[in-house]
C-alpha cells in the first residue's frame, strides 16, 4: 500500500480498465467515420458509373439527342439497352440524368439529378 491508500495491484487494474475503455471508444469512433466515408465513396462511384454509361449511350444514340434542348434519361433506359447492370448495391432504374449539349466545347454535359 502506498501513501494514498491504494495498492499497486489496484492501480494497475484501474489503469487496465481505463485503457480498455479508451480502446473500445476509439475503435467505435473510427468505424463511425469510416462508414461515412465509405458511403460517400459508394455514392461517387455510382455517379461515375452512371456518367460513363451515359457517355457510351450518347455515342451510339447521338442522332436521338436534340442539341438545342435539355434531354433526360433514366437509369432504366441505360439498363434496358445494356449499358448498366442493375444489382442490389447499384439500382439506378429511377435515377434521372440530364444531358445537354455545349456548343462552345462541342461536347455533351451529363448531370445526375438527385431527387
Amino acid at each position: 500500500m502506498n501513501n494514498k491508500g491504494y495498492a499497486i495491484k489496484e492501480l494497475i487494474v484501474l489503469l487496465a480498465i481505463i485503457a480498455v475503455g479508451f480502446g473500445v471508444a476509439i475503435t467505435r469512433i473510427s468505424f463511425a467515420y469510416q462508414d461515412i466515408s465509405d458511403e460517400q465513396t459508394i455514392l461517387e462511384e455510382g455517379k461515375n458509373t452512371l456518367k460513363i454509361a451515359t457517355e457510351a449511350y450518347i455515342k451510339t444514340h447521338e442522332k436521338d439527342f436534340k442539341k438545342d434542348t435539355e434531354n433526360y434519361l433514366y437509369g432504366k433506359d441505360l439498363a434496358d439497352d445494356g449499358y448498366l447492370i442493375l444489382t442490389e448495391d447499384f439500382d439506378y432504374k429511377d435515377v434521372k440524368i440530364k444531358v445537354t449539349y455545349d456548343n462552345n466545347s462541342k461536347k455533351y454535359n451529363i448531370d445526375i439529378i438527385d431527387e
